[in-house]
């Protein structure tokens, strides 16, 4: 089979930011049609390595040629005119614009009249572009009224209206249901079958077997390898991500569970959830998965306090506790990880020290003042025992990896010493290693008699760490399994329908 000649050829790429090298000598080849998926542990250069292609970022050495030229962008509309374009993890949409207007916006036609646009004609294009991706989606209807999926449609159609050759996507399953997934799989073969290549960025290495032809691994701002996805298996990307030999088996369980921790009796919130009771126990990790929709974020945040219960009983080592905010969840010793780190658990313009110590200044304060040295002792102490890779305590928190924000939001429970801990899809958007380390800080957790309600939709996660699991199922719980089951039963149970 002839092999294509390259469209996107990187040599001896380089970026720095003061004391980090983002990119160390990056070589990349980009084949013409490709699906090139590009891994690697949260840090590795990825993003800086697009932002580089896409203009965002200038490269402080190196070469790139780009559709057979030499190839120096100094911003993302040199990029687009050339044929680059990026969908990225979070939108780039303007919410109070229409779909129609999103798609065209800075390229709109003009009609005979000046200065007025020709809006039959963009909606005819509209409407192709449309067709040609076998999707429906409003033209007039505000991007902000659109679901996740529909917006990546968008930010497609958005590429294609710009004639893009190489479309680069960032994380663009995140948030998607299993057959928004599906159809935005056949989307991308389509568009690989008419000549666009892309650049395909995951943390779910499923998704690269799925959809790609070539994989290149990053890790520490160095390209590792490129390997043909044919003759690639998961054990050998994970090793040259994270660096060293790597096993999928089970973490160790607790010999035995505590006490029992949280009951909740006929817990109900009007179209979120109903009628749900449970119990978790000390030392015990419990998992609660289903699919979007279920009814287990709700469930979580019904728990804690975020969210109205309108029926039901919360108890905690017994005694019936009424928690109506999250405030109330932690004076009686509960911290929650919640889904969305980034607006609800941290301050990300704050500093590590900040966010760590937020919910447990009372230690450190006597007398209305706050012992500065005990607090930035407790937590230097606090994030090297959970390995938080950050250049000191004093660093704000956006400039850290998902992982690492993570880490932080169970530093800042940690230091608060709770008896429950309830997480939210805590391993979303974070590499393979930081994963592992989650599972781990989890299960020394557990050992040591911490009760952690663990919400994932992640399948093989909730199998490997859990020593119990409970499928939600619209808005109920419909079955419980034991430690030791198979990925494909529990599996079985989250999608099948309902009985009617």
């Amino acid at each position: 089979m002839e092999t294509a000649e390259p469209i996107l050829i990187l040599k001896g790429v380089e970026k720095e930011f003061p004391g980090v090298k983002a990119l160390d000598s990056v070589d990349l080849e980009v084949r013409r049609g490709e699906v090139h998926a590009l891994v690697g542990e949260n840090g590795a250069g990825k993003s800086t390595l697009i932002k580089v292609i896409a203009g965002v970022y200038r490269r402080d050495g190196g070469t790139m040629r780009f559709d057979g030229r030499n190839s120096d962008y100094h911003a993302p509309s040199e990029a687009g005119k050339a044929g680059i374009s990026v969908i990225h993890q979070e939108t780039s949409l303007i919410g109070q614009l229409t779909a129609l207007q999103n798609v065209f916006l800075g390229m709109e036609d003009f009609g005979p009249v000046p200065g007025i646009f020709d809006n039959p004609a963009m909606m005819r294009t509209y409407r192709s572009l449309a067709e040609r991706l076998g999707v429906s989606v409003d033209p007039s209807a505000k991007v902000r009224d659109l679901g996740v999926a529909e917006k990546k449609l968008v930010e497609i159609m958005k590429a294609l209206a710009r004639s893009a050759s190489l479309i680069i996507m960032d994380e663009p399953t995140d948030s998607l249901t299993e057959k928004e997934m599906e159809k935005l799989f056949a989307i991308i073969g389509d568009l690989k079958s008419k000549g666009i290549t892309l650049v395909y960025i995951t943390h779910y290495l499923e998704e690269v077997f799925w959809i790609s032809d070539r994989i290149t691994i990053l890790k520490d701002g160095r390209k590792i390898a490129t390997l043909e996805t044919a003759d690639a298996d998961r054990g050998r990307i994970v090793s040259l991500m994270v660096g060293k030999e790597y096993s999928r088996s089970a973490l160790a369980r607790s010999a035995a569970r505590g006490r029992e921790v949280l009951r909740v009796e006929g817990l109900t919130s009007e179209g979120a959830f109903k009628n749900v009771s449970l119990s978790a126990y000390a030392g015990e990790i419990l998992g609660i998965t289903g699919v979007i929709g279920s009814g287990k974020t709700e469930l979580a945040r019904a728990v804690f306090g975020a969210d109205r219960i309108d029926s039901g009983k919360v108890y905690l080592d017994g005694r019936a506790v009424r928690i109506a905010s999250p405030a109330d969840a932690l004076a009686h010793g509960m911290g929650m990880l919640p889904e969305d780190r980034k607006t609800l658990g941290l301050i990300l313009d704050q500093s590590v020290k900040v966010n760590v110590s937020l919910s447990s200044l009372g230690q450190f304060s006597k007398g209305g003042l706050i012992d500065t040295r005990k607090e930035e002792s407790a937590v230097a102490v606090m994030t090297d025992r959970l390995g938080v890779k950050a250049a000191s305590i004093l660093q704000r928190v956006k400039f850290l990896s998902g992982g690492n924000q993570q880490k932080l939001i169970i530093a800042k429970w940690l230091m608060a010493g709770l008896r429950l801990i309830i997480m939210d899809e805590p391993t979303r958007g974070i590499d393979i290693g930081s994963k592992q380390a989650i599972y781990r800080i989890m299960r020394d957790l557990a050992d040591q008699g911490t009760c952690i309600l663990f919400i994932s939709s992640e399948i093989p996660e909730i199998v490997e760490i859990c020593d119990r699991m409970l499928v939600m199922k619209e808005g109920g719980i419909s079955c419980e399994f034991s430690a030791g089951v198979g990925q494909e039963e529990v599996m079985h149970k989250v999608l099948e329908e309902e009985a009617v």
